[in-house]
């Protein structure tokens, strides 16, 4: 037999306190109701969950739906009832609390029979599960939110899929009414970028807010949550028939970064709940991270689609965009393609530097597409090089926009204070007439333009098949001098005198590179090969074959008797520049054994005008130091400041022949010739006038203070051989009254001054 359970006050009110701490821990209140008298027990944390401490005494049905949520109430009156009946049930539901916070509960409910087997009572449970769900719901928010960010569609449709998600989340207040703006740093104001539900007028109103404006600008101002229960003060957007509401404004941020706010209608009169400010913060985040991914992307998209520094499509973009054009129709509209590089713009990039060079093409691509219509297409190919596609109706279309290009291109542009002058060369291809693949239309157009160039720039032509052939031509001889540079098959060197002005003594010879085919013995020009020299990167190599070539003659004529002919060879802007190259200079004069002194090395003018002229200038000190002399070859042709003759250890300044051949019919060449003796008089250097072709120009010249001459007038460039037979005649050391008086004589009979020479002696 079971002794009766012997249980005292204390122990009773240590179990229930046992209960009540148990309950607080897992946030599990206990309730009963009584079918019989209809009353209602709450334990003290299911009065905690509800809110209402103060009315656990009296408890009832009521007390408790009233603090259901109405969207909630009805699914629970519905458990109730079949609770009374013997159906237990489970369900989620919220409670607005009296403060106006709101949980999430899990209720459990179990009815226990009487003694005639009839309901008596339900007993349940109530648990908040608030956290819980936030968490679940947040969770679910965010994969659902980065699904949609994956979908292949444009980011106002992500951001109006993401809207969807959030006014689906349940359990938290809001109306299917909102939208996202983006934050424009630089204007300092939030851009509508998607929105559901606006009306007409706040599409109108809202397009555009600047931040510390309306509900949205003070949350992008303060960074902060913006909360409204209805309209107040805050709210400036207002206008007739607008319906009463409020708003959650949440900032998107990214760190300390604003990239926009979240804006959300509640009811009106709704009350500020944190739980729904935590999940919609959770929303805002996750959103921070698409929109900056998205951005990441987008830049990632622009870097591989356009050219970084002019904004312009770049060249697969603008192939693409061809292709297009011509498939976009089973026969292509005509238009044109334009191959437009721009002149002299090496020389304002070298000159100015790489900064103003960057401004120049950035204001050149402006120009270029103030040229345009809005249906054509330009971008930029690379270097200076844009290419364009133009609509055309006829080909006097494309005539007038390449002349419209060519005259905008020639107006000086502003860099910084300085003015630019450029031009632009063109090359035309049209579509169909010149084909529909692009690479081949392309490379049409760019052969038009290179001839374009050679026909004296800044100007335009159309591609034909006589290009064609000349293209196929210089493409064979790059080739070709590819492959004889190494063993420099085919090529000479030839000498020109450079003699006294006044004794008409050869004081010196310019070594002359000349290059005959080796297919065909076909003399190339040197202006022609040496420029595909020079395209190729082949000049170190062939100005270093020329060095030591020429030595090896001079120490052949130093041995003949003339160990004070002086030997010039031209260099190439490179060489200065290779940093080897001042030791290659020894190296050769040391193996031929030639006095330095009798060395001197030619640099156009042009070289040392541009942004790497200090390491330019450092080769140049280099061979100095070995006293090796420097001439600045073609001068008057370049830009050449007093500071760069007066720092330079240049010896010789060369009168380009350009200026010669007219200087005594053109004022302007005059002048040149006349400042430029004067010049070098002043700086005690030396000048050598070439291109010199008679007398008159010798005695003109005499009179102004030159020192040298050079040209056809005393001889062309000879090979080795011819020169070693005038120097063993000693042809140039010729008495002056002998020369002047036979000149005149055979002048008069037509005769060229080499033939004067060889009747002489």
């Amino acid at each position: 037999m079971i002794p009766p359970l012997n249980v005292t006050d204390d122990a009773v009110r240590l179990l229930q306190q046992r209960l009540d701490t148990i309950q607080h821990i897992t946030q599990t209140g206990d309730w009963e109701w009584s079918l019989e008298d209809n009353h209602l027990r709450w334990s003290r944390e299911t009065c905690r969950i509800f809110g209402i401490e103060g009315e656990c005494d009296h408890p009832t049905i009521e007390s408790l739906l009233i603090r259901v949520h109405p969207k909630d109430r009805s699914q629970l009156i519905q458990a109730l009832r079949q609770a009374k009946n013997g159906t237990p049930f489970d369900l989620k539901h919220r409670i607005e609390r009296p403060d106006g916070h709101f949980c999430v509960v899990r209720s459990c409910g179990s009815v226990l029979m009487g003694t005639h087997s009839a309901p008596e009572t339900v007993i349940g449970t109530v648990q908040d599960i608030t956290r819980q769900e936030q968490q679940v719901i947040s969770d679910q928010v965010i994969n659902r939110i980065i699904a949609a960010s994956l979908n292949p569609v444009s980011m106002e449709e992500i951001f109006s899929e993401i809207l969807g998600i959030v006014f689906s989340i349940p359990w938290i207040s809001i109306e299917s009414k909102g939208a996202i703006f983006l934050n424009d740093p630089h204007n300092h104001c939030l851009s509508l970028a998607s929105q559901i539900g606006l009306s007409d007028h706040l599409l109108t109103h809202c397009a555009s807010i600047r931040h510390g404006t309306c509900l949205c600008g003070l949350a992008a101002e303060t960074r902060e949550v913006v909360f409204a229960s209805q309209l107040d003060e805050r709210h400036t957007v207002r206008f007739e028939g607008m319906h009463q509401h409020g708003h959650y404004c949440i900032p998107i941020l990214l760190g300390d970064m604003l990239l926009g706010v979240l804006n959300l209608y509640v009811p009106d009169g709704h009350n500020r709940c944190p739980e729904e400010e935590r999940v919609l913060t959770t929303v805002a985040n996750t959103l921070a991270s698409l929109i900056d991914r998205k951005r990441k992307e987008h830049q990632l998209e622009l870097l591989a689609r356009y050219d970084s520094l002019t904004g312009l499509p770049n060249w697969i973009t603008f192939t693409q965009q061809i292709e297009q054009w011509i498939h976009s129709r089973p026969q292509p509209a005509p238009f044109a393609i334009l191959f437009i590089d721009l002149d002299h713009f090496k020389a304002i990039n070298d000159i100015l530097g790489h900064k103003a060079g960057d401004a120049l093409l950035e204001l050149a691509a402006k120009r270029l597409q103030q040229c345009l219509r809005k249906e054509d297409f330009l971008g930029r190919k690379s270097g200076d090089e844009f290419v364009a596609g133009i609509r055309i109706d006829t080909s006097d279309r494309a005539r007038v926009v390449a002349q419209k290009i060519v005259t905008e291109m020639s107006y000086p542009f502003n860099l910084e204070g300085r003015e630019g002058r450029i031009g632009a060369s063109i090359g035309i291809a049209m579509v169909p007439h010149d084909g529909v693949q692009v690479e081949a239309l392309i490379k049409k157009a760019d052969t038009a333009m290179y001839y374009a160039k050679k026909q004296g720039k800044n100007g335009f032509a159309f591609f034909s098949d006589e290009m064609q052939s000349f293209a196929i031509k210089h493409q064979r001889l790059a080739a070709l001098l590819q492959r004889c540079v190494p063993t420099m098959e085919g090529f000479e060197v030839y000498y020109q005198p450079q003699v006294n002005i006044e004794s008409g003594e050869l004081v010196g010879v310019e070594a002359l590179l000349r290059w005959n085919r080796p297919d065909n013995q076909e003399r190339v020009p040197p202006d022609l090969f040496i420029t595909i020299a020079e395209e190729a990167n082949l000049m170190i190599s062939i100005g270093e074959w020329v060095l030591r070539e020429s030595c090896r003659q001079a120490a052949r004529w130093k041995a003949m008797g003339f160990p004070t002919l002086r030997l010039g060879v031209n260099c190439s802007p490179k060489q200065f520049r290779d940093p080897h190259f001042p030791d290659t200079v020894q190296r050769v004069l040391e193996e031929t054994l030639i006095n330095p002194r009798n060395l001197e090395l030619e640099i156009t003018e042009t070289a040392i005008e541009g942004r790497e002229e200090e390491q330019l200038a450092d080769g140049i000190r280099r061979i100095a130091e070995k006293h090796i002399a420097i001439a600045l070859d073609d001068f008057g042709t370049g830009q050449s400041s007093l500071k760069r003759l007066r720092t330079l250890p240049i010896r010789t300044l060369k009168i380009d022949k350009s200026f010669i051949n007219g200087f005594l019919s053109a004022e302007e060449d005059c002048a040149i010739v006349t400042g430029t003796v004067g010049l070098a008089l002043n700086l005690g250097k030396v000048v050598i006038a070439e291109g010199v072709e008679s007398e008159t120009q010798r005695k003109a010249l005499l009179e102004l203070g030159c020192d040298e001459l050079q040209g056809f007038y005393f001889s062309p460039a000879v090979n080795a051989a011819e020169l070693e037979k005038l120097l063993l005649q000693n042809l140039f050391i010729i008495h002056h009254a002998r020369l002047k008086d036979s000149l005149t004589h055979h002048q008069a009979h037509g005769w060229h001054a080499r033939d004067l020479i060889n009747d002489l002696f």
